[in-house]
């Protein structure tokens, strides 16, 4: 790609059904799940909007909305087993301390290393909704390319890395 020149991925990419994203190397974790995603979805999420064409914002626009949504019912779905006698509140509350914006700062901060933006771009990338809308795209693109299960097993290691594997895995084993 040339200096300037925006990517254009195809637009096939919503029709196809980490935690360390930044190397180029296939990544697995120790249960086998795979958190790479497609070429195309890799070239619209990790392409800030100063060098994408305009066509292609309301893609990045709809995958980053579809990641948050996924990983709201990820994170719903792992306190849901966590415990099962767990108040509606209580998930409600916990919830909201899982997904902090220090923690999304954080993650995303790693994730930063694979964007390709345009160098006057460069002020706007510690902006914690830049950030965000990356999480979440990212997120969306794993929904879309390996399923719910492996945003769940992505997130679960995230918000609690020492357990190893969701709780509904272990508890149901599904």
């Amino acid at each position: 790609m040339h200096e300037g020149e925006a990517p254009t991925p195809s637009s096939s990419f919503l029709k196809r059904r980490a935690p360390d994203i930044a190397s180029d190397e296939r990544h697995r974790d120790h249960t086998g799940v795979d958190y790479n995603i497609s070429a195309d979805n890799h070239l619209l999420v990790f392409t800030d909007k100063s060098l994408r064409h305009s066509e292609f914002e309301l893609d990045y626009q709809r995958i980053s909305f579809l990641g948050e949504k996924v990983i709201e019912v990820s994170l719903c779905r792992l306190l849901f087993f966590e415990e099962e006698q767990m108040r509606n509140e209580n998930m409600i509350r916990k919830r909201q301390t899982l997904l902090t914006e220090s923690d999304i700062h954080a993650w995303a901060s790693n994730m930063l290393g694979k964007l390709r933006y345009h160098p006057d771009a460069a002020a706007t990338l510690t902006d914690i909704e830049v950030r965000r809308r990356l999480f979440n795209a990212y997120a969306g693109a794993l929904y879309l390319d390996h399923g719910l299960s492996a945003v769940e097993q992505w997130l679960c290691l995230l918000v609690t890395p020492e357990s190893g594997e969701p709780p509904f895995k272990r508890m149901r084993g599904s």
